[in-house]
């Protein structure tokens, strides 16, 4: 069985590893209840695993959307046979996600593919008092590792792979400007099975306003990387008008939105190892805006200045700089 049968199996395809980039609309979280103002919920969170060895194949998913202050499950699969194994692991928590692939392939020139793959996703939302934006400090630490020797241009290479992004909410939400983000980097946020894997095992380091991705791999050429970089993303807050009809103390108020996604893969001797690795470090608020948080979901807040108007494009600048990626490469003797 090839990847791309496995990948198209209806058992795997509602497991879209990117299904929920388009946020859920206002409306949707107020028909779950009646949000506070000013306070930071989690809006959904979900955790995907797979793991291939050959025609085997064990997959675990979770999801959990807003309403009672929980999160999604853990998830995990793992396979072993002949000498190989292949395992992923995924979890989200209130400031942090994390993801780990390992496909460890023995050398059994007979042997198919093994694979690993998975992803951990959580939401914010927040309903404030006034106009401003709110800033996301992240920070993504890992390390790839690629042991096996199948040729990086392979059909089934050896491999590792992290991709990562970090979304706000832009101006233009309610006029496709999250399509608008992606589009401009080259992405297609609505792929499935085989060419989204693809799409992930290609993913760019970029940098927008509303929109960081990192994305880094190891091959057979290449054998490994450290990944220690921080980043800042920024959601705009767009008005929220009710509907006809509608009284809540929300009308009127300002809706912004945050997504975090991390995802691994592994294939024929690949580890990617990013456990403890996307984690909010501070959320960045203007003078005047305060936020309150469910029990056991607090984050470090900092309030900063509003700048003054001549100032504010440089700060928009600012925001997007980017920290460089430590790179350890294990065959230099190639490079001599």
């Amino acid at each position: 069985m090839t990847v791309s049968e496995v990948l198209n199996r209806p058992s795997f395809r509602p497991h879209a590893l990117v299904a929920s980039v388009l946020a859920l609309a206002a409306n949707s979280v107020l028909a779950s209840g009646t949000p506070e103002l000013n306070r930071w919920y989690v809006m959904e969170s979900k955790t995907s695993a797979v793991a291939l060895i050959d025609g085997r194949l064990q997959n675990d998913f979770h999801r959990h959307i807003y309403g009672d202050g929980l999160l999604a499950e853990d998830s995990q699969a793992r396979l072993t046979l002949d000498g190989r194994s292949a395992e992923a692991r995924n979890y989200v928590a209130a400031g942090r996600i994390g993801s780990f692939s390992g496909a460890f392939q023995a050398l059994d020139p007979d042997a198919t593919i093994s694979l690993a793959h998975g992803y951990s996703m959580i939401s914010f939302s927040a309903f404030l008092s006034n106009a401003a934006p709110v800033t996301l400090d992240l920070h993504l630490t890992g390390s790839l590792q690629t042991l096996g020797d199948r040729a990086a241009t392979g059909a089934d290479p050896s491999r590792a792979v992290v991709a990562a992004y970090g979304l706000g909410s832009p101006s233009d939400v309610n006029e496709g400007g999250y399509q608008r983000l992606f589009a401009n980097i080259g992405i297609d946020p609505n792929l499935e099975g085989e060419a989204l894997l693809n799409q992930l095992a290609h993913w760019p380091t970029t940098a927008q306003r509303n929109l960081q991705t990192v994305g880094v791999q190891t091959n057979s050429l290449n054998r490994s990387a450290e990944v220690d970089q921080h980043f800042s993303v920024t959601a705009d807050s767009t008005r929220y008008d009710c509907p006809a009809g509608v009284v809540s103390p929300l009308c009127g108020s300002y809706y912004l939105q945050f997504h975090l996604f991390l995802f691994t893969a592994a294939e024929n001797g690949g580890v990617a190892d990013f456990s403890h690795s996307l984690a909010i470090d501070a959320i960045r608020v203007a003078e005047g805006t305060s936020l309150s948080f469910d029990p056991g979901q607090a984050l470090p807040v900092i309030t900063t200045p509003v700048p003054e108007p001549g100032r504010a494009a440089l700060l928009g600048l600012g925001l997007l700089a980017i920290g460089g990626l430590k790179w350890r490469r294990s065959m230099r003797k190639q490079e001599r």
